[in-house]
């Protein structure tokens, strides 16, 4: 069972993490807001590392300070996954927002936990959990009656986003999977901000090639949406999860993640004029019952595991 909490601190880390995972939804409205002005996912992603990347080359630096030390090995290890699990993860998911729904974008980037599960079952001779296959059978069923419900018309732009998508929550998971090895040797707050500045380095790197030097925008209301993205989407919640987890414990947090989300949901219904029909209500409800079937159940110390990691990923694209 999950320590006891007092009851102040399950109000305010219940608070932190419905807070937490609104804000993280919270991206996908404000990248669809500034793509209706214009702006590409290459350019969305880099605003995204420009602002947010001094906040994390702050962080980087008081680890320092405070005495934490890496590896040249490790430290190159870190930059990788970093590259990996940020900059291809966030351009693939980025690519995808555009095609389709912020509620699909999040279910499919709800089924994380089951890869990483799934990853150390395979090749890590980890044990099997069966509440893992009851979680994705539901998982997977709610994302297929979503897609279904927005691919109603044919289109194959949602497909599209859908396969963006669902390769950003891969690539993502298995980042975790590795970030979690090195986790032992290095702490969760020098790892992220050391990661993230590799990623930057490397959206950096793949605008000026593609792009130049040109401004991805010069629309005072993009870069304020950047800013927002950055700041209230990536930074504050990431350190609101984490002091989440430290109240309430990981295994509690799914509840509140959903009604954050659920939130979210429902800002989306009012500026981006989603719709909500009842198959797609259904997928939602198939696809939340499959995530908060492992945070839930038997299955705690994997999901414990996991919340251990999402303190390393801090402000992911998966969040």
């Amino acid at each position: 069972m999950p320590k006891q909490v007092s009851s102040n601190a399950l109000l305010v880390g219940g608070f932190l993490a419905l807070g937490s995972s609104a804000l993280f939804t919270g991206k996908v409205i404000v990248a669809k807001l500034a793509y209706a002005r214009g702006i590409d996912p290459v350019g969305m992603v880099l605003l995204r590392m420009v602002f947010a990347s001094p906040f994390f080359a702050a962080i980087l630096i008081r680890e320092l300070r405070r005495g934490a030390r890496v590896s040249v090995r490790d430290g190159a290890a870190i930059c990788v996954l970093g590259i990996f699990g940020y900059y291809v993860s966030s351009m693939l998911d980025f690519t995808g927002i555009e095609y389709i729904s912020t509620a699909l974008e999040r279910m499919i980037l709800q089924l994380s936990p089951t890869i990483v599960m799934l990853i150390g079952i395979l090749f890590l001779r980890q044990k099997a959990d069966t509440r893992l296959f009851s979680s994705m059978a539901l998982g997977y069923a709610g994302v297929v009656l979503m897609v279904h419900s927005e691919h109603g018309g044919g289109s194959g732009s949602v497909l599209l986003g859908t396969a963006c998508v669902g390769g950003a929550t891969f690539v993502f998971a298995v980042y975790m999977v590795f970030a979690e090895r090195l986790l032992h040797r290095v702490g969760s707050g020098l790892l992220t901000a050391l990661a993230m500045l590799a990623a930057s380095a490397a959206v950096f790197v793949h605008y000026a090639i593609v792009r130049g030097f040109e401004a991805p925008t010069r629309d005072p209301a993009v870069l304020g949406l950047g800013l927002v993205m950055a700041f209230f989407c990536t930074v504050i919640p990431s350190f609101m999860v984490t002091a989440a987890i430290g109240r309430i414990g990981g295994a509690r947090m799914g509840p509140f993640n959903f009604a954050g989300m659920g939130l979210t949901f429902v800002v989306s219904a009012l500026v981006l004029d989603e719709s909500f029909p009842a198959n797609k209500l259904a997928g939602i409800v198939f696809a939340a019952g499959g995530a908060l079937l492992l945070s839930l159940g038997g299955a705690r110390k994997a999901v414990e595991a996991e919340a251990h990691k999402t303190v390393a990923s801090g402000p992911s694209s998966a969040q």
